[in-house]
């Protein structure tokens, strides 16, 4: 599979919401249902889910993954970090359909989360929008998420990971076990395999499993034309 750019996925999603039709907060359920399914074919129900969210996309996939766990009866700590005023549409949408579940924890400073003791970590802080690197209270939640010594699931790319260019070297990453990488693999995960093969270090993506299904046509489309850039 060929990987395509940051731009790229965008109007995958763009096509997909136009020609299936489906409502963007709808392709964010889809997501989030197939990250959870594999959440829980690969660990057992005992463990506890602690899941960190920016308020961004990405951060509304998280908040629908943890309200389908709650909904399965999973236990669920949900940690929303205050780094911008506003939430996205749809990040707003998943936010108050959580609510009915669960109160999320508003994260302004270090003080406002224990870090997370057992269990599994999910990571929605950051998605692939992100130009610049992590900083204020992202940089002090992704510091901590590296420091909690627990499995860590990041949801489609590390957070704090640039997509189609390479971090510098002290840029505030997380370091998942796995990343579920919806529609494609991103241009990140190979340069950053790369370069911390090199520097002898763990990489910022862990196991990869792409397994969001969108127009294949589409698809095989993107995939040509980038082959022949």
């Amino acid at each position: 599979m060929k990987i395509l750019s940051a731009a790229q996925v965008r109007e995958l999603d763009a096509y997909t919401i136009r020609t299936e039709p489906v409502l963007s907060v709808d392709l964010m359920e889809r997501a989030a249902k197939a990250f959870m399914q594999w959440l829980v074919s690969k660990f057992d129900e005992e463990h506890k889910d602690t899941v960190f969210c920016g308020k961004g996309n990405n951060g509304g996939d998280g908040l629908a993954v943890a309200r389908m766990l709650i909904e399965r009866g999973n236990s669920v700590e949900v940690f929303i970090a205050e780094h911008r005023e506003a939430g996205t549409p749809d990040f707003e949408i998943n936010l108050q359909r959580l609510k009915s579940l669960t109160e999320p924890v508003f994260v302004r400073s270090p003080a406002d989360f224990p870090s997370p003791a057992t269990g599994i970590v999910v990571d929605a802080l950051l998605g692939t929008g992100l130009n610049s690197p992590a900083r204020g209270v992202l940089a002090e939640v992704i510091s901590a998420i590296n420091n909690s010594g627990l499995t860590i699931v990041s949801v489609d790319i590390a957070s704090g990971l640039f997509t189609d260019k390479a971090n510098a070297a002290e840029d505030l990453i997380v370091r998942p076990d796995y990343t579920v990488s919806f529609q494609v693999p991103k241009l990140a995960h190979r340069l950053t395999v790369f370069q911390n093969m090199l520097a002898g270090e763990r990489d910022h993506c862990g196991e990869r499993l792409s397994n969001l299904f969108l127009a294949p046509g589409k698809v095989a489309r993107q995939e040509r034309d980038a082959t022949e850039r």
